[in-house]
């Protein structure tokens, strides 16, 4: 049943391919067999849904502030993109590491 639902959906019977279907991050956009394996995980990590995610934080704080939506936006991803930056690479570093 599992494999008729990803063919259907997919166009896929295994799930090896599921596993590299990275559709809404930048892994779609590049060649993932052509790029350093230590930026896989980085690229698999930006993807349209923390986009989606970041302007529903912006509509948040814009809803429950005085501030302007460029300071805002200025804010959020600054402060976002700091964090993602070092969850990244704090990963990548052990990837390199224990690879």
């Amino acid at each position: 049943l599992l494999q008729c639902f990803l063919l259907l959906i997919y166009g896929v019977s295994e799930l090896k391919l599921i596993a590299k279907n990275y559709s809404l991050s930048l892994l779609s956009i590049f060649d993932g067999d052509k790029l350093p394996k230590y930026l896989l995980f980085a690229f698999s990590q930006i993807n349209l849904f923390q986009i989606f995610y970041l302007g529903m934080i912006i509509k948040l704080f814009q809803s429950i502030s005085d501030a302007s939506i460029k300071k805002l936006v200025l804010l959020i991803s600054i402060s976002y993109g700091i964090w993602l930056l070092s969850w990244l690479l704090i990963v990548v570093f052990f990837q390199i590491q224990f690879s």
